[in-house]
């Protein structure tokens, strides 16, 4: 009897041990028992699950910056209203937004020409990817998706920077003559305490801009160049375009 059991068993489990001739006889048992049946294994990070994750991990870093900012201005307009001088700090809120947008439009601007202006004037020739299996067009794909990102990435630091000069720019605005005239030059004493700190703002504002500028276009000639065998091929375009760059480079310097 217990030969007989061990046999049912050794007989419901795939029928002991068989010879190489019973390897078809295995293969048309069909799949195991559901008890028997291991789960399908799923990647936790794959597919629609990893973008939805980037996007709420984005979506709170927004917010929580966005909330930061929010509560120091809360907190500044108390302050400003508890010792009689509302109008002042409403007068410095606008000028840092507006500065902020206008330099974020603009750095968004210019640098997002530069890159749109290098992709048309690099070389069209065959691509061939450098990496193994990878479609070219995939990575110029990838390659537009990292120059967005970084491209509003780098307007918003350009615009905060710009916010951030306020007060160089609102004396630049209101200045008043002293009445006091340089002897060297003719000029009233109030340009080099206003005027001038401005200029030199500026100057070092779009010096920042031209140089990211033609980094951003230098990045994009170098991928079209990894991406045709790597066959150095200078265009007409392409060096007056950098010529350009580094020349007005060269000039706000």
């Amino acid at each position: 009897d217990v030969c007989s059991s061990d046999l049912g068993l050794m007989g419901f489990f795939g029928g002991g041990r068989r010879g190489r001739g019973d390897a078809g006889d295995r293969d048309d048992l069909g799949p195991p028992p559901d008890p028997f049946r291991l789960p399908a294994r799923r990647e936790p990070f794959s597919g629609g699950g990893q973008r939805r994750m980037l996007g709420v991990l984005a979506a709170g870093l927004v917010v929580f910056f966005i909330a930061d900012a929010l509560k120091s201005i809360y907190v500044d307009a108390l302050w400003f209203a508890s010792v009689g001088f509302s109008e002042v700090f409403a007068t410095e809120l606008r000028a840092r937004v507006l500065l902020f947008v206008a330099g974020t439009v603009i750095a968004l601007a210019v640098i997002g020409a530069n890159i749109a202006l290098a992709r048309r004037l690099a070389p069209e020739e065959i691509e061939e990817s450098f990496l193994d299996e990878i479609d070219p067009e995939a990575i110029r794909r990838v390659g537009t998706v990292i120059a967005v990102a970084v491209t509003a990435f780098i307007a918003v630091i350009f615009g905060a920077g710009a916010s951030g000069a306020w007060n160089i720019v609102l004396p630049a605005l209101d200045a008043v003559p002293f009445g006091l005239n340089d002897p060297q030059f003719g000029r009233d004493a109030s340009f080099y305490m206003f005027t001038l700190p401005a200029y030199h703002f500026v100057q070092g504002w779009v010096l920042a801009l031209v140089v990211i500028s033609a980094i951003g276009a230098g990045a994009v000639y170098l991928l079209s160049y990894s991406l045709q065998r790597f066959v150095l091929l200078i265009t007409p375009g392409m060096r007056v375009h950098l010529a350009a760059l580094v020349g007005t480079a060269m000039i706000l310097a």
